[in-house]
């Protein structure tokens, strides 16, 4: 990211086609090394990401969700009450942002077929 704006709230998309999502671990990695979980081995034998968004501010627990996922769910870092999205917050957006995804088997394959960072800029204050 080449932007230079403080970060007041970021979120995580992605879409995953995969027809064992509970062999899938997720990390974002932000441009400091700081490794925030989003999820691992969840969802059983089931299928896909669907434009799934991971939000620290979501009502739904990651954890606690049946594939597909759609919609809004918190990562599993802040379900374990660690480091989670809001260590982003009060940085500066700018550097490289990395996702992560491993499988824990590799009998199966999948497609990462997109994802993106959900980025909203803390407003300056008026002067």
């Amino acid at each position: 990211v080449t932007d230079d704006y403080v970060i007041d709230d970021i979120d995580v998309q992605i879409s995953i086609t995969h027809t064992y999502v509970a062999q899938l671990d997720a990390y974002l990695i932000g441009p400091d090394g700081q490794r925030i979980e989003l999820f691992t081995a969840i969802g059983g034998s089931d299928d896909h990401f669907d434009a799934t968004v991971f939000d620290d501010e979501a009502d739904a627990q990651i954890v606690r969700a049946r594939p597909p996922f759609r919609g809004r769910f918190q990562p599993e870092s802040f379900t374990k009450q660690e480091k989670s999205l809001g260590h982003f917050y009060g940085r500066t957006v700018r550097g490289t942002w990395q996702l992560m995804i491993r499988s824990t088997k590799n009998e199966r394959s999948g497609v990462l077929h997109g994802w993106s960072l959900i980025v909203q800029p803390r407003e300056a204050p008026p002067e």
